[in-house]
């Protein structure tokens, strides 16, 4: 019966957009049917976005984004933002009306994503921020923001928003812990992801503290699963059978400091085998603690001076 129900709210949207769309030709008709009252709510629109009253926008809003939505990009690419202003105001200040209206404005956010899509493009963008709201707002349909997630983040590739990493992961631990993704799925995620941050952290143009805010906060949310068992169980055979991939090496002894699994084999395996791909000091003093919290005080001594 879920299942059914998930089918049905679905077509419900896409039906109510359907019929939206067909009601009135916007394209090439700016103000729609009535030029007027459209410029009137785009000038209040624009006073109340400015003084940052959400409450007081959203009529106006509400009928650009029915009867003229493509007077401004705001309409549509600012509309998610406003309509759950609006919700957040309802619930505060009036608590009946919040819950009439919570799933049609519900509905109506999710909306919005679609009508920027149809007059702006930029789908696999759009479809990222859409998961993320489905996600969070439509617990029944989680199954599909997660492969609006996957879709966005695999066509886009290295030029996802830096935001994406964080919800996509945030909502793939959710999962986990409700026994619907793995823990080895979240690794693969977590690297992939990964991946993309390090890619733009290179960069080094004006995103990168948005990236390295990214960086900190999907390591941090990945931390309590940064185990030495896991990460030697997820791991070994990886760099086992890739013994001179230096990239995924230095990723995995990253983990493992990250665990404080200097003490392992595993972690001594890693790290002579990034000596012997990149000799450095840094990296000779790294086997020398590993040695060292091994409690082999004669062979760090020897790595010592090698890193000296």
């Amino acid at each position: 019966m879920k299942a059914v129900k998930n089918i049905i709210l679905m077509t419900l949207l896409s039906f109510t957009a359907t019929f939206a769309f067909g009601q009135q030709n916007w394209e090439g008709h700016k103000y729609g049917n009535d030029t007027l009252k459209a410029q009137k709510s785009e000038a209040m629109f624009n006073q109340y976005f400015k003084a940052k009253n959400y409450s007081a926008i959203y009529p106006y809003w509400e009928y650009l984004f029915n009867n003229a939505p493509v007077v401004s990009k705001r309409v549509t690419y600012n509309g998610a933002f406003v309509a759950k202003k609006y919700l957040l105001h309802l619930q505060k200040n009036n608590p009946e009306a919040y819950e009439l209206r919570k799933d049609g404005l519900i509905d109506t956010i999710l909306l919005t994503y679609d009508m920027r899509i149809k007059y702006w493009g930029e789908r696999d963008i759009v479809l990222a921020k859409k998961a993320a709201d489905m996600f969070k707002l439509r617990p029944d349909l989680r199954d599909s923001a997660m492969r609006m997630f996957e879709e966005s983040v695999r066509n886009l590739g290295n030029d996802t928003e830096y935001k994406t990493p964080l919800y996509y992961l945030q909502s793939a631990i959710t999962e986990n812990k409700r026994g619907k993704y793995s823990v080895d799925s979240l690794f693969d995620l977590y690297f992939q992801l990964q991946g993309i941050i390090d890619y733009n952290l290179a960069l080094n143009n004006k995103d990168k503290k948005k990236w390295v805010v990214c960086d900190t906060n999907c390591v941090k949310m990945m931390r309590p699963y940064f185990t030495c068992e896991k990460i030697e169980e997820f791991f070994k055979a990886k760099t086992d059978a890739a013994p001179t991939d230096l990239v995924q090496l230095k990723k995995v002894a990253n983990l493992l400091d990250i665990a404080k699994c200097n003490k392992s084999d595993y972690a001594l395996d890693i790290a002579v085998k990034i000596y012997q791909l990149e000799p450095s000091s840094e990296a000779a003093i790294g086997i020398a603690r590993t040695y060292r919290a091994k409690g082999m005080n004669t062979q760090a001594l020897t790595w010592y001076n090698k890193g000296g």
